[in-house]
């Protein structure tokens, strides 16, 4: 799913706020404490950079807005040296401490960066829930949706039964087949649930929990996981006017960012048939959830290809289900 997680991570964050357990005003050094002395890479001169202690916190929902002020740079030295201290196990909270070693971008909340904030969360929610991360999405997402073919985990057997993986290059307008692995997080380590990218589900699975989405947070088991209430505030857009500036991406035209969602905010600007509070996210090979609860519609949309044309056809795929509706 590789992107696609983010909303899933971002759905076991919300189920934290709704028992009491965190705030999303909360900083996050009360639960991960190697984020208390956070410092950013500043430019004070053309090609010369210096580290400047940041003012202030980052708070839960700046990682989950990704206005942290992380990037998304998985080959730093400290990442690298859990990779090879653990014989490329890399636990996930052993991870996340190694995040907190990098330098932010800028103070958190003034910007927009897609980075690794969602699997920094990941690790949040080991530390709140006591549980491992992937054990916790499974306990209180995958089970109660019905999702018996999602998992964090690779293995054979799923090798088997998974759809070839594809990369296409614009230059040469040609496409190759690439190995079946995770391009951004599958080489940290076996014992690494990414928030941000882990996930590895069917087509039927994931369109269970975009249903729960679009329908109040009651999935087709009947089951809940999350309130109406909740689903509102994570379709709400977390970000200031500044910040709003940064969510530039072609697919994005007209939306903001709530909690690791785009949210329709402007209809003309994005030329879409859909409401204002639709929501959802994509996915690096091309997946596509979209959720939009005043019509009860959901669209979980997959494709499995690299540079993955993704500005030409998910505003298409939008638009036209739309229309149907």
């Amino acid at each position: 799913l590789y992107s696609n997680t983010k909303v899933a991570t971002a759905t076991a964050v919300l189920q934290l706020l709704e028992k009491g357990e965190i705030l999303l005003t909360d900083p996050v050094k009360e639960y991960l404490p190697e984020f208390g002395e956070m410092y950013i890479k500043k430019e004070v001169e053309p090609g010369k950079f210096e580290l400047v202690r940041a003012k202030n916190d980052i708070l839960i929902k700046h990682l989950l807005s990704m206005s942290s002020g992380l990037d998304y740079n998985w080959n730093t030295p400290a990442i690298n040296l859990v990779k090879s201290a653990s014989g490329g196990k890399s636990p996930t909270r052993e991870i996340v401490r190694a995040i907190a070693q990098s330098p932010l971008h800028f103070e958190p909340g003034e910007h927009w960066m897609y980075g690794l904030s969602l699997d920094v969360l990941g690790g949040l929610v080991e530390v709140v829930s006591g549980e491992k991360f992937g054990e916790y999405v499974r306990k209180n997402i995958f089970d109660p949706v019905g999702m018996s073919d999602s998992t964090f985990r690779f293995s054979e057997d799923i090798a088997k039964k998974m759809a070839c993986q594809y990369s296409f290059d614009d230059a040469a307008d040609k496409y190759e087949k690439v190995p079946l692995e995770n391009a951004h997080s599958t080489k940290i380590g076996s014992e690494y649930d990414s928030g941000g990218a882990g996930i590895i589900s069917t087509v039927s699975d994931y369109a269970k929990f975009a249903s729960a989405l679009a329908n109040g947070g009651i999935a087709p088991s009947g089951e809940r996981i999350l309130s109406g209430g909740t689903i509102d505030l994570m379709r709400t857009n977390l970000l200031s006017e500044s910040a709003l500036k940064d969510v530039n991406w072609e697919p994005l035209h007209g939306y903001g960012y709530g909690c690791a969602v785009r949210t329709l905010m402007n209809v003309g600007e994005g030329g879409s048939i859909a409401n204002a509070g639709e929501f959802g996210w994509s996915g690096a090979a091309g997946v596509y959830l979209m959720a939009n609860p005043e019509k009860n519609l959901s669209i979980f949309y997959a494709q499995h290809l690299l540079n993955s044309q993704e500005p030409y056809v998910h505003p298409r795929l939008r638009n036209i289900v739309n229309a149907i509706i």
